[in-house]
């Protein structure tokens, strides 16, 4: 198994679900031979940094932080320029394949990232991650896209150099009299404008299962059950799909842990039951053979015989019962 970098990208407001990620992530464990970087908002206080590599240190292999002076808010933009400093920095200092992994996204077993490490290591492709059909796209965005939790190369820098040039990733120079949504309406996130260049690149997998909800305000909302009264993207667990080892996307990533938690409790209950050593006896055709052969041997036992018949009084009627009075 070769080795992954996690690049795990956080701002300002999604900072809590970013902690919340990490502790999940050493709760898991089994990351040892992996990597961290996060790629933090300068607006991120250090001390928050330094406290979220505290949480994993003891689980990575190394665990570092790069703070990115974006200049943006807001998305697309702040993500896209997050994302080009990220694989730049990889480029640059890192001589390893590297996951993109956003707070918004949950591992869903323990053994998750070497599970997509080792499916990496057999990809015939440069990119690996969950190929998304989008036959529904509104005008200027592709039908079919690689979403952007995946497995990138080292060098993703530079085979992506087309995508830092295109103007859609950071928009136009913003005119003074533009307003700010208007100007973000201008800028493309850069797994749609970079995906004529990578699908054809991509391998999908089946281990990331991403989906998005009917649109960036409407992520899916996990719930124990749905009912009536439940909102059109509300979703249970049975939802994720069974091969999956990281999700994508959850914002309420409490709520969805406290559902998977008892999801993974009852999926270790039924495996101990499972294998308590209860051996099945598999009938073969030549036991049955055997028995058939040997059925011919057996004494037969006789059926015991019936009990007389009692002799008494032949003239013997059994006594009415009187009919009860009403009252």
């Amino acid at each position: 198994m070769t080795p992954l970098l996690v690049i795990l990208p956080t701002h300002l407001g999604d900072a809590d679900n970013a902690e919340i990620l990490l502790r999940w992530i050493a709760e898991l464990k089994n990351v040892e031979a992996h990597s961290l970087l996060i790629a933090a908002d300068s607006e991120v206080p250090q001390e928050r940094i330094k406290s979220m590599l505290s949480i994993v240190r003891p689980t990575f292999h190394s665990v570092q932080a790069m703070v990115i002076q974006t200049g943006a808010k807001g998305w697309p933009l702040a993500a896209n320029l997050t994302f080009r400093a990220a694989a730049r920095q990889v480029y640059e200092l890192y001589r390893m394949n590297w996951l993109l992994l956003e707070p918004d996204s949950v591992p869903l077993r323990a053994d998750w990232l070497n599970a997509l490490a080792d499916e990496y290591a057999k990809s015939p492709k440069p990119f690996m991650g969950s190929l998304m059909d989008n036959e529904s796209a509104a005008e200027g965005l592709p039908k079919k896209y690689l979403s952007a939790i995946a497995i990138y190369p080292q060098n993703a820098y530079v085979r992506l150099g087309e995508l830092w040039k295109d103007a859609r990733f950071t928009g136009p120079v913003k005119p003074a009299k533009m307003g700010v949504a208007q100007f973000q309406s201008t800028v493309r996130a850069y797994d749609m404008i970079a995906a004529e260049f990578l699908v054809p690149r991509a391998q999908h997998t089946n281990l990331i299962h991403s989906h998005w909800g009917p649109d960036y305000n409407t992520p899916p909302l996990f719930v124990p059950q749905r009912t009536e009264a439940s909102p059109p993207n509300a979703v249970t667990v049975d939802f994720i799909k069974k091969d999956a080892v990281l999700f994508h996307r959850v914002k309420a990533i409490e709520d969805f842990l406290a559902l998977w938690r008892v999801r993974m409790g009852f999926k270790e209950a039924l495996a101990a039951e499972t294998g308590k050593g209860l051996e099945r006896t598999v009938i073969t055709p030549e036991m049955v053979k055997e028995l058939a052969a040997t059925s011919s041997e057996l004494p037969k036992i006789e059926s015991p015989a019936a009990p007389p018949k009692r002799r008494g009084n032949p003239n013997w009627q059994k006594k009415q019962r009187e009919p009860m009075a009403m009252i």
